[in-house]
């Protein structure tokens, strides 16, 4: 059986990844940069690629009305969708889309529901671990329970790059190891975490208080990725007074939307630019038309 597979390119969709490579042989894996599939799918259907598979999966994301609308069409009855943002919640009229209720699940985590419920694939105890880390992370429950492992994970794959993560921690897997994080990825990790703590105070300083539509923001511009996330949440959390963080990386062209208040939906902003994501953690990828909309937007005052 020939499998596709599109997924986010944070750890969460990265999770995904990993679970498709064990659970198949033939697995082909589009990993969708700037949280966005469209431009992926666009293609997919264009080319008809479609044809040359068996199964075609699409994990923690969703695409937009028009893709899905020309999805259900051309292959409702071999594509099935698991995604637990609740601003694609639309989806769900369609029948090959689930998208959860449930505020506590990751992409991962429902798709290593669905393997295991399909007798697809067999739960290990590392198996077991590396979802609910994954999970942990993705949902910010680590730092709302204190439990750093999965931030640690998460640092982990921004060290080692998405590819040779993925073939480390399948590595383990297959090996039966004691656990997903061992004392020597600690060591690792421990100097990541020295560098990241400079950079967040770099760009404390380089942080610039902007108006965006009806929101006061801190807008700053950064082009590493991996840390998006510390940085994003600890400037929210020394600007109280700004209601959220805006991570602009001209490098990937994506901006990462970041903040701790219960009243800012993140993902329903992040969705005005055809984006999505949580309400603390959000994000989507410009263009030249929406870099000069933010931008316009940006310079007022």
């Amino acid at each position: 059986m020939k499998v596709k597979l599109f997924t986010d390119f944070d750890l969460d969709g990265i999770g995904c990844g990993i679970l498709a490579k064990k659970a198949f042989k033939d697995i082909d894996i589009t990993y969708c940069n700037g949280h966005d599939p469209n431009e992926y799918l666009d293609k997919f259907i264009i080319n008809k690629d479609y044809e040359l598979y068996d199964k075609i999966y699409i994990t923690d994301l969703s695409p937009n009305e028009t893709n899905a609308r020309i999805l259900d069409n051309l292959c409702s009855d071999k594509i099935l969708l698991f995604d637990h943002h609740k601003t694609a919640k639309w989806i769900t009229k369609y029948n090959w889309a689930y998208v959860s209720d449930d505020s506590v699940n990751s992409g991962t985590s429902l798709f290593y529901s669905y393997l295991l419920t399909s007798s697809i694939i067999k739960n290990t105890i590392l198996l077991d671990e590396l979802v609910e880390l994954i999970r942990l992370y993705d949902t910010w429950e680590w730092s709302r329970l204190k439990i750093e492992n999965p931030r640690k994970l998460n640092d982990l794959c921004m060290i080692l790059g998405r590819n040779i993560f993925i073939e480390y921690i399948l590595e383990k897997i297959k090996n039966n190891d004691n656990t997903i994080l061992n004392n020597n990825d600690f060591i690792i990790i421990k100097a990541r975490e020295e560098q990241c703590k400079e950079y967040i105070q770099l760009q404390n300083r380089n942080l610039i208080p902007k108006k965006f539509q009806n929101y006061t923001i801190g807008c700053i511009i950064s082009e590493r990725y991996e840390f998006v996330s510390m940085v994003g949440n600890e400037l929210a959390k020394i600007y109280t007074e700004l209601d959220f963080i805006m991570i602009i990386n001209p490098l990937s062209g994506t901006v990462n939307l970041r903040g701790i208040k219960d009243d800012i939906n993140l993902g329903e902003i992040a969705k005005l630019f055809g984006g999505g994501g949580h309400p603390k953690a959000a994000g989507f990828k410009f263009n030249k038309d929406k870099v000069t909309k933010i931008i316009s937007d940006l310079m007022l005052d």
